[in-house]
């Protein structure tokens, strides 16, 4: 099941996906949002109640947000790859696993614009495996990772590299600089974790190309990690990194210009869609 958010005529609304993924069955009357559903652990009754339904949202009409808009949390791993990472080049596997976050405002949804800042020629992509949690969770135990996972999105880690030499805070948090979506796919519909499959496309050029075994700390082990000091809520979402990318032939800046188009795909789940634009006001 796939289940997306959206603002219809000003208000915030959520549905079940339908086959084609060009709509959706509106919930809110019933369910209220994607994280009431996750509170109540209803997908199952969600999923039920869909069933044999028309879409009666047609995603052309409203504008998509996050899977998950009102998240208390939006957890990010760094350094989760072997890389040059893009800040600091050449460095050793991390020992422990690093985290940021991201914060209100940084995050548009699916077929929204990303918006390029002014103050930094160094605004970057990140496609990124990406978690919504289900469950309420406290020590979970690696193995026991799955149990409390929703399901999956994607993020697009929008990353002013200039400002993140200054703290990785300021350098992910631009306004409406990382993009998020298209929906939440559970987890039932896909493959074990560690195979999950990444695919990013700058313009049309294949540029990351990656499965989720390919992390330094797995999504199992970064569970586990986050809830021995965190008490994970449903609806929280956690990002895991993002691997290393090609160069697009003949372009000059590994950074993004406006006018440029990132596609970034997980097999199942779908794919999150985002150009870049101007940003509209520093005010």
């Amino acid at each position: 099941m796939k289940i997306a958010s959206y603002i219809s005529n000003g208000e915030s609304r959520f549905g079940v996906v339908s086959d084609d993924e060009t709509g959706a069955i509106d919930a809110t009357q019933k369910f209220g949002s994607l994280k009431q559903v996750l509170e109540a652990g209803s997908l199952d009754e969600l999923r039920q109640w869909s069933a044999g339904r028309k879409a009666d949202v047609d995603f052309s009409t409203v504008t998509m947000v996050a899977p998950v808009p009102d998240a208390n949390r939006v957890i990010c791993i760094g350094v989760n790859f072997p890389k040059v990472h893009p800040v600091h080049g050449k460095i050793p596997p991390p020992e422990n696993i690093s985290m940021f976050s991201k914060l209100a405002g940084s995050l548009v949804g699916h077929n929204v614009p990303m918006q390029r800042t002014p103050l930094s020629n160094t605004y970057d992509y990140e496609g990124e495996i990406t978690l919504v949690v289900g469950k309420q969770a406290s020590n979970i135990a690696a193995g026991d990772a799955a149990s409390v996972i929703a399901g999956v999105t994607i993020l697009n880690d929008g990353s002013v590299r200039e400002w993140q030499a200054h703290s990785v805070a300021a350098g992910k948090n631009f306004r409406a600089a990382s993009g998020i979506g298209p929906w939440m796919t559970t987890l039932d519909e896909l493959p074990a974790l560690d195979q999950l499959h990444m695919k990013t496309w700058l313009n049309g050029h294949l540029v990351q190309d990656m499965y989720a075994h390919e992390m330094i700390f797995s999504i199992e082990q970064i569970f586990e990690y986050l809830t021995r000091f965190l008490i994970l809520e449903p609806g929280d979402i956690v990002s895991t990194g993002s691997p290393e990318r090609t160069p697009v032939p003949g372009r000059e800046s590994p950074y993004l210009q406006i006018g440029d188009h990132v596609d970034i795909e997980i097999e199942g789940v779908g794919t999150l869609s985002n150009s870049i634009i101007a940003a509209t006001t520093n005010d």
